[in-house]
């Protein structure tokens, strides 16, 4: 792996780096980035590297996207507690199981974790009302998480809720609009009332 990381780097500075990318790499099942420090990655993919282990994973302060899909994981979740700004995690095609889920427990320390993707097909049950049951629990394990498998907490998917936060915004936008339109008009109504005031001292004093 680390050898991977020196030909990913291309010598550039390892903490000006954002995103790395070591998909198929061969890791001998852990993690080993060597004595290189990543203060500024934001992206990590490490997918079908044949992962057992994620001891020794490196604090990394900016990540916010870790993709472990395709690998051989089962626990082990509290070795990414260095990573506490993490926002999106994809762990697809692993060894998690939904009979199993206090392994996923030690994410409940990662306040900014929003996005958590297990694999639709590999982790979850066939029965459909088991499939609810599990999601619940899996939310309320995890109570800063905001999507699992790319759906809220009531199976709405993120792009809807993308499209109906668009919606408010454009409509707060209008709103807005119409207040400055209303206070223009307001404005221009006293000007005009200003200005027939000051004729009619004007022929007073005349």
């Amino acid at each position: 792996m680390e050898e991977r990381l020196a030909l990913e780097l291309r010598r550039r500075d390892p903490n000006k780096v954002t995103e790395i990318d070591l998909t198929n790499v061969k890791s001998g099942g852990e993690i080993n980035f060597g004595s290189y420090e990543f203060t500024s990655l934001e992206i990590l993919t490490i997918s079908n590297a044949f992962l057992t282990s994620l001891k020794n994973f490196p604090a990394l302060p900016k990540l916010k996207r870790l993709d472990l899909f395709g690998n051989r994981l089962s626990k082990g979740l509290e070795e990414l507690r260095g990573c506490q700004n993490l926002k999106y995690l994809l762990l697809g095609k692993n060894r998690f199981k939904y009979t199993n889920l206090d392994a996923l427990q030690p994410l409940a320390s990662l306040p900014n974790l929003t996005h958590l993707e297990l694999g639709e097909s590999d982790f979850y049950p066939e029965d459909e009302d088991q499939i609810v049951e599990i999601r619940n629990k899996i939310f309320s394990l995890l109570p800063q998480l905001q999507y699992l498998e790319q759906e809220d907490i009531n199976g709405k998917p993120e792009e809807e809720n993308e499209d109906l936060e668009d919606e408010e915004d454009n409509e707060e936008d209008d709103d807005e609009s119409e207040d400055n339109d209303d206070l223009d008009d307001d404005l221009v109504v006293n000007g005009i009332a200003g200005d027939d005031e000051n004729t009619d001292d004007e022929s007073e004093s005349e």
